[in-house]
C-alpha cells in the first residue's frame, strides 16, 4: 500500500482553490465590465444621442475647422447658429461620458473606436473651453476629464 504524503494533499487542495478565487474573480470582473458598457451605452443612447446634441455636434463638426482654431491663430468668435449655451450642453454630455469610463481603458478605447467625435468635437472646442470658459469665475475645472480622454487618445486615432 501506498502512503499518501498529507503534503501533498493539502497542496493539491490549496491550488484547486487558488484556482476556483481566480476564476470567481475573473467572472465578476468580466461581469462588471459587461454591466458598465451596457450603463455607457444607455447614457450614450439618452444624453449624447439626444437630438439637440446630436445637433450641436454636427453644426460643431461642420462648421469650425481644425484650422480656425490652430495654435498661434487668433481665436474666431463662434458661429451665430452655435450659442455658447449649447456647446456647454455639449460639453457637459461629453464630460459626464468621459467620467464613466475613467479609470478603464478598454471601456475608454471602446468609446473612443465607436464615438471618435468625443474627440473630434474637443479638437474643435479647446481653445474656446481654455481661453474663455475657464477664465470665468467658478468654470475654472469645466470639463477637465473630457479633455483629459480626448488628449489622451487623440494622438492614437487614425488620420
Amino acid at each position: 500500500m501506498v502512503a499518501i504524503d498529507p503534503n501533498l494533499v493539502l497542496s493539491v487542495i490549496l491550488v484547486m482553490v487558488t484556482c476556483l478565487l481566480f476564476f470567481l474573480a475573473w467572472q465578476e470582473t468580466r461581469i462588471v465590465r459587461q454591466e458598465a458598457r451596457t450603463v455607457i451605452a444607455n447614457y450614450i443612447n439618452t444624453e449624447v444621442g439626444r437630438k439637440d446634441v446630436q445637433e450641436v455636434r454636427t453644426k460643431v463638426l461642420r462648421e469650425i475647422s481644425l484650422e480656425s482654431v490652430a495654435p498661434g491663430k487668433p481665436l474666431p468668435p463662434l458661429p451665430d447658429d452655435l450659442p455658447e449655451k449649447d456647446l456647454l450642453m455639449l460639453a457637459v454630455a461629453y464630460d459626464r461620458l468621459a467620467f464613466l469610463v475613467k479609470g478603464n481603458r478598454g471601456l475608454e478605447k471602446e468609446v473612443v473606436e465607436w464615438h471618435r467625435e468625443v474627440i473630434e468635437v474637443w479638437l474643435r472646442l479647446r481653445r474656446y473651453v481654455v481661453e474663455e470658459w475657464r477664465k470665468e469665475a467658478g468654470r475654472s475645472h469645466r470639463v477637465e476629464l473630457w479633455q483629459a480622454l480626448a488628449e489622451r487618445w487623440a494622438e492614437k486615432l487614425p488620420k
